[in-house]
């Protein structure tokens, strides 16, 4: 049994997926706000189209904010990385592993030198 579920590996890589097209829709996203913000401020036409169609401005600032907020809250894959292994390594594990892999070298020390005194 892996000591590190792969799921979570997987589900580490699909978050990082999401995050690259996230972070493309957050960049369209920003330029379409700022081109509508300086439509707004420059073109009195432009201003009265935007007044217009509000929902539709009101809809692209939210989505905007949604996608920053998914870009700032949202780890990068090495901080995933990080915290899953921060999750497993702990020190009664690290002490475990310390045990088995003594006692396996042990072991195989043992068996080194017993095919040596064999080999005489």
């Amino acid at each position: 049994m892996p000591i590190i579920n792969p799921m979570y590996l997987y589900l580490i890589e699909v978050l990082h997926n999401l995050d690259v097209v996230n972070n493309l829709v957050f960049i369209t996203l920003a330029f379409a706000t700022c081109a509508f913000g300086a439509l707004y401020i420059i073109d009195e036409q432009a201003r009265e189209g935007i007044r217009a169609n509000k929902s539709k401005a009101v809809i692209l600032l939210v989505a905007f904010a949604i996608s920053g907020m998914i870009i700032i809250l949202v780890p990068t894959k090495d901080a995933m990385y990080k915290m899953l292994l921060a999750y497993y390594v702990t020190t009664d594990n690290i002490q475990i592993v310390n045990d088995a892999i003594k006692g396996n070298l042990q072991d195989y020390l043992n068996m080194l030198g017993e095919t040596v005194k064999n080999m005489r």
